[in-house]
């Protein structure tokens, strides 16, 4: 079945998206979604261990993921890289259908051919955090042909629905693949990295309301500052420094929404000592000032 028009996201303290993919003996979900850019109208800084492609129907979705920004216009598509933390707003409407899915759906079990070659790879490619496909190139229109092949067999569920759409999904990753690059076959060294991560997010997630340096962050996982922004830049797509900023304004905004914490407050709750500063570096990412989204919010 298909979510929508509004499916409200569930996350936990990390920001990750719980059930993002759905039941794991299918492990995909798909969405026909209205988004604005009011809050509670637009999606909020998450991330997920899945894979999301959308295709934009209507309007202008803005898209952001990592440190990049796109709007996708009718006819084009989008595909998020797993592990991504990636946030969008109507301009000023817009309706989208997409779908979360495991790399397993796709892959087979860990360690298949498949996903050593395809899945894998993709996932840890260097500047892959966001691929945009665009209608007016014949290659990229593949993309979001079988993503919608793939929706309108999610949303039919008809018998055998499930083989369908993983037949279309599997071409739709294989269409970014390409446009990837084609990366190479993950490196034992790759797991290593995502390790190290791990323990580092975790760490920030833990820490986030306190002073934090990239020194401290790095020496959660024992790595040098420098492996420590080779990590998160290819494992995230952002710096350890974006990535706590995220996160820290994700906090905020559910204080925001749900208290009466006096917005100086607020900032100082998630590690910002300066109101300006705070107010300044909220607004660049939810697009309105403290004070603006939570009356937003409640009204």
């Amino acid at each position: 079945m298909l979510h929508g028009p509004r499916c409200m996201l569930s996350l936990d303290e990390t920001s990750q998206e719980l059930n993002a993919t759905g039941d794991k003996d299918f492990g995909c979900r798909g969405f026909d979604e209205l988004y604005g850019h009011e809050p509670g109208d637009d999606l909020p800084w998450h991330w997920h261990e899945g894979f999301e492609a959308i295709l934009c129907i209507e309007g202008a979705f803005k898209l952001l993921v990592a440190n990049r920004s796109v709007t996708l216009t009718p006819g084009m598509a989008a595909f998020i890289n797993a592990w991504r933390p990636h946030a969008a707003t109507g301009e000023p409407r817009a309706r989208i259908r997409s779908v979360t899915f495991d790399g397993e759906l796709v892959g087979g079990v860990p360690g298949s051919v498949i996903a050593r070659r395809y899945v894998e790879p993709l996932k840890v490619a260097s500047g892959c955090d966001l691929l945009v496909f665009r209608p007016s190139d014949a290659g990229e229109q593949r993309f979001a042909w079988h993503l919608a092949e793939a929706i309108d067999a999610i949303e039919a569920e008809e018998p055998g629905f499930e083989i369908t759409a993983r037949s279309h999904l599997s071409q739709a990753l294989l269409s970014a693949w390409e446009l990837a690059g084609a990366p190479a076959p993950v490196a034992p060294e790759d797991t290593v990295s995502a390790e190290r991560t791990s323990l580092m997010r975790d760490h920030i997630v833990g820490h986030y309301a306190e002073r934090l340096t990239v020194g401290e962050i790095a020496a959660a996982a024992g790595v040098s500052e420098r492996e420590c922004l080779r990590c998160f830049t290819k494992t995230f797509g952002v710096s350890p420094s974006r990535y706590l900023l995220i996160h820290r304004l994700s906090k905020a905004a559910e204080l925001l929404a749900g208290s009466d914490m006096p917005i100086a407050e607020v900032g100082r709750a998630v590690g910002i000592q300066s109101p300006s500063n705070f107010a300044q570096l909220f607004r660049r990412d939810y697009h309105c000032t403290p004070r603006m989204f939570r009356a937003r919010a409640r009204g």
